[in-house]
């Protein structure tokens, strides 16, 4: 499989392909390093310019830079170069030429989504809500390295969206047949199964709540009815609760 890396503040790419994601230029510089230490070949690098605010590419740049002047030019296919502003991609691109790099100038930029700001935070489409999954799952620590740091910001983040963008989706299922009025649920908290490649995880389409601790689609099943709080000597109540736990969200 191609190893993409995708260095941008704001940016997700719309066919949601694997990929190493950071959204600063400090994140960016500790990714490539973490990946040139552990020998690991980046088939395609995407760099943006502006970073937001006072962030920009550049050291991401000059760290290329400098590892050529070494003598270390990095194992990388090509250098995707998709900043908006014409000036600083050609700028970029000469520097990382001049480096020793393959480089492509993308300028149709519909392959990317563009997550929508509310004040300082950041969401994606479909997977609004994130955040509270990412602070549940992947808290700091205080004895966390730069690079535990960097994993749980970066891909912690990409978890975090896509357990979010799987419950939202159950949501939306959910109060098609049963309401927008959780008053009038037939499950006060209504339980979900959602799975990624190698984790599952129990959410609630009401509350925050999470549970990353089942291993088993058996323990999730009884994570989530714990989790239920309606009284399950009702017949719709225990139908629906039967239903919802019949489907897992993949």
């Amino acid at each position: 499989m191609s190893q993409v890396v995708l260095i941008d503040d704001v940016r997700s790419f719309r066919d949601r392909r694997e990929c190493l994601v950071a959204r600063t230029a400090a994140y960016g510089v500790a990714l490539l390093q973490t990946l040139y230490v552990s020998k690991q070949r980046i088939d395609e690098l995407w760099l943006d310019h502006d970073l937001g605010r006072d962030d920009t590419i550049w050291p991401v740049v000059r760290l290329l830079e400098d590892a050529a002047l070494a003598g270390r030019v990095w194992d990388i296919g090509v250098v995707k170069i998709h900043a908006a502003r014409s000036g600083p991609a050609h700028r970029m691109g000469i520097s990382l030429r001049r480096a020793g790099y393959a480089t492509d100038r993308v300028v149709d930029l519909r392959v990317f989504r563009v997550r929508r700001a509310t004040g300082d935070a950041w969401q994606a489409e479909g997977d609004e809500g994130w955040e509270s999954i990412h602070a549940q799952l992947f808290a700091a620590s205080e004895g966390d390295s730069a690079f535990i740091q960097w994993k749980k910001g970066s891909t912690g983040a990409t978890i975090a969206r896509r357990y979010s963008a799987r419950r939202n989706a159950a949501r939306a299922e959910w109060c098609s047949t049963h309401g927008e009025q959780p008053d009038a649920w037939p499950l006060g908290h209504p339980p979900v199964l959602l799975r990624l490649p190698d984790a599952l995880l129990v959410a609630c389409v009401r509350c925050d709540w999470v549970d990353s601790r089942p291993r088993s689609i058996s323990e999730a099943r009884t994570s989530a009815e714990t989790h239920a709080s309606a009284a399950q000597d009702s017949d719709t109540a225990a139908n629906a609760l039967v239903a919802l736990l019949a489907r897992v969200w993949t």
